[in-house]
This record gives C-alpha cells, sequence and structure tokens, in this order.
C-alpha cells in the first residue's frame, strides 16, 4: 500500500482539495489524516522551530508507528525517490521483525526521511511519552546523552526528528523497546 499521512482537515482549515484526493485514490493511495502535527503534550524543553523546514512539526512522522493493520513500514519522505526498479521488499521483511532500520544523514546519525520498522502502538505511547518530558540542548543533546559519532568532531544542534530518533532508539537507556 501507498499511504500519505496528511494533516486532518480541522487543523489546517481546510482538507485536502477534492480533485487531489480523487487522483490519489486512483493511484492506489491511501490517504491518512492525523489529529496532530506538533505532538500534544511536547515538553516545553523541546523548541517548536528549531531549523530546517520542519521544527517540531516532522514528529507529525510518528503516526506511522501506530499503523498496526501493517507489518511493515518504509517511510519515505516526499523528496526521497527510490531508483528505478529498486526491490524494497527486503526492507519492509527485515523491518518486520522488529528492527529499526535508518540510513545516516550528512548531518545527522539518522535520517528521517528513509526509514524502515515494526508498527507498535506501545511503541508510539514511548515516544510520546519521551517527548513530554525530554530536554534538549545545543550542547548536551537530547536528556544529556550528546549527539553520537556524526557530531563527534562539531556541534551540530539536531532537536528534530533525526535528534530525537536517534536519542531514542540508540541512546537512552532502556529494555522496553522493541521496534
Amino acid at each position: 500500500d501507498y499511504v500519505l499521512l496528511a494533516p486532518s482537515a480541522r487543523l489546517r482549515g481546510a482538507g485536502i482539495p477534492q480533485d487531489l484526493r480523487a487522483n490519489l485514490t486512483k493511484l492506489g493511495v491511501r490517504i491518512v489524516e492525523v489529529p496532530w502535527i506538533i505532538p500534544p503534550r511536547l515538553s516545553p524543553c523541546i523548541p517548536v522551530e528549531s531549523g530546517g523546514c520542519c521544527g517540531a512539526r516532522e514528529f507529525m512522522k510518528l503516526h506511522a508507528w501506530g499503523m498496526e493493520e501493517y507489518h511493515g513500514v518504509l517511510f519515505l519522505d516526499l523528496d526521497v525517490v527510490p531508483a528505478p526498479g529498486a526491490t524494497l521488499l527486503p526492507l519492509l521483511q527485515c523491518a518486520s521483525t522488529g528492527r529499526f532500520l535508518t540510513t545516516r544523514g550528512n548531518h545527522s546519525s539518522v535520517n528521517a526521511a528513509f526509514m524502515a520498522f515494526r508498527p507498535s502502538r506501545a511503541v508510539l505511547g514511548e515516544m510520546m511519552d519521551e517527548l513530554s518530558r525530554a530536554e534538549v540542548s545545543h550542547v548536551c543533546g537530547w536528556n544529556n546523552l550528546g549527539w553520537g559519532a556524526v557530531h563527534a568532531d562539531r556541534v551540530k544542534y539536531d532537536a528534530r526528528m533525526q535528534g530525537f530518533l536517534y536519542y531514542f532508539f540508540y541512546q537512552r537507556p532502556t529494555e522496553k523497546v522493541s521496534a
């Protein structure tokens, strides 16, 4: 399935235009309208505007973790286009086993524009809880755990989705997360 996560019409004041919705539906795209863009209980220690294109609005991607009707999700931003003939099924199969697959970005330890995972409302709940109490700083990273290997030689303020995912899956001390 191809799924487009979109803010609900009540959040934007207007829904997806009917002609665009019809064209996407003809192409086989399932449109899922989500109830929030910025997490409703976002910690005041996480800036809404933090540089880049989206700031905290990028956390809207977390809704994909709640799509348990799928065994695996391959999340691609709209500006990520797989090479013609690319076989993506092995990524989904691997992700469906519970592995969180990511790529690195030029400036981030995790590139949230391309990731694969097994949806889990439990993991989504943990993420939302973390975002409600987390702190992020220019110097100390997420909850004082630094910025990761990509930032070893320079400090890069990654208070957005990429920094959070690196913290959540690779840095924070926990036994609970099983994507």
